[in-house]
């Protein structure tokens, strides 16, 4: 009995390990710009839509100095749709998120 409790414990250990090294969540970086004068754009919608069907998936806004942050994103392939008044919408060429990445920089989005 003590042999099979021991299998039973190194087996619920090692299930434990393997979720912890695939629910690795990713944040993802970024900074709004206007592209005429390349202030910061604050209050700018960002949208997470996620690849092939853009299915939303979280969303966040841009601060006082454009700076967004999305966090706890899992592995996949993904874009971003930015929105704000004044401006035109912009979609973030594919990108895909690994499941080792603790962030995705995504730079700066020069809106039109």
């Amino acid at each position: 009995m003590k042999r099979h409790t021991g299998l039973l414990l190194i087996y619920i250990f090692l299930f434990l390990s393997a979720l912890n090294v695939f629910s690795q969540n990713t944040t993802i970086t970024g900074k709004i710009i206007a592209a005429t004068d390349k202030s910061p754009v604050a209050f700018a919608a960002v949208a997470l839509l996620s690849l092939p069907d853009s299915t939303l998936i979280k969303g966040s806004t841009s601060d006082f100095n454009g700076l967004y942050s999305i966090e706890n994103i899992s592995a996949g392939r993904y874009t971003l749709k930015v929105q704000v008044l004044s401006f035109k919408d912009y979609f973030v060429a594919p990108f895909t998120i690994q499941p080792n990445e603790a962030e995705k920089k995504l730079g700066n989005i020069l809106l039109q």
